[in-house]
């Protein structure tokens, strides 16, 4: 059984070549749905992308869309560059032939012109819109807890025993303790004595989660005991903490002008497809 769309034939084949080329995810994403219907479903699918694929095609052919020879000559060498076996690239574009290759990557072109043509129609958000989506997204574009901190450390290589380690960040601690700036103390002892030890500023999840149960629970100004964690033994201090917090309307505009202006593209193409499939004479055969 075929179709035949707008009176051009489509073979069943094309639909089971579609199926196969997605039945390793697909089956992987419905693992849990029963085979029988699992394949049914997955050839539904299969058709609808055929059916798509070439009322898109038909009409990028109406339109005339050109496409230069610049255009189809690149296309064709970045194929030819992907498939090291001419057969296997021919099969994937479902042709038989140098010929072929070239008629099927030309359509291929301007089917994407017309999507792409498509997609640039929509009009940009307004005001509006843009608060309206600032205001349902609030928690995307939240900040999360920073502190600007500094620490020192020790790793434990060779020759260095634990203890003799240990020895150094005691001295370092209690250089500390009787009031010696903490930069000057990491740039003594430290193995990453660059800049005072400082980390600059960090958001939980950015360090190893002994680090943070640490430095997250220090104040501004305090300075912590000695702590070990994979790298090695650690002092940490903190300088500033700024508290979560959602980020300003203005700080987000452009991720949510692009983020509306994607959605409304993708709806006008869905849009412009659902039109032509209602237009379109569809028969099984």
């Amino acid at each position: 059984m075929g179709l035949v769309i707008n009176s051009e034939s489509i073979e069943d084949s094309l639909i089971q070549q579609d199926a196969e080329k997605m039945r390793a995810e697909y089956t992987k994403a419905f693992e849990d749905m029963e085979s029988e219907a699992r394949e049914k479903q997955l050839l539904e699918w299969a058709r609808d992308n055929v059916i798509e694929r070439t009322l898109l095609r038909q009409e990028a052919i109406r339109r005339d869309i050109q496409v230069t020879p610049q255009e189809l000559d690149e296309a064709v060498k970045q194929l030819k560059d992907a498939y090291d076996d001419s057969d296997k690239l021919y099969a994937e574009m479902n042709c038989d032939s140098e010929a072929a290759l070239i008629t099927m990557t030309a359509l291929s072109l301007k089917t994407g012109k017309l999507i792409e043509e498509i997609r640039k129609g929509a009009p940009d958000p307004s005001e509006a819109q843009i608060e309206q989506y600032y205001q349902a997204h609030a928690q995307e574009f939240t900040i999360p807890e920073q502190i600007a901190c500094a620490h020192i450390v020790k790793h434990i290589q060779y020759p260095a025993t634990e203890a003799q380690v240990m020895d150094v960040m005691q001295k370092a601690k209690a250089e500390l303790d009787a009031g010696r700036p903490f930069g000057m103390v990491a740039e003594k002892y430290s193995d990453c004595p660059e800049q005072g030890g400082s980390l600059g500023a960090i958001a939980k999840g950015q360090m190893v989660e002994e680090f943070e149960d640490i430095v997250f629970h220090l104040q501004p100004g305090e300075i912590s005991h000695i702590f070990k964690t994979r790298f090695g033994y650690h002092i940490a201090t903190v300088y500033d903490r700024k508290p979560s917090k959602i980020a300003d309307l203005k700080e987000v505009r452009k991720h949510i002008e692009k983020a509306l202006r994607d959605q409304t593209e993708t709806d006008n193409f869905y849009a412009f497809l659902d039109d032509l499939k209602d237009k379109a004479l569809i028969e099984e055969v």
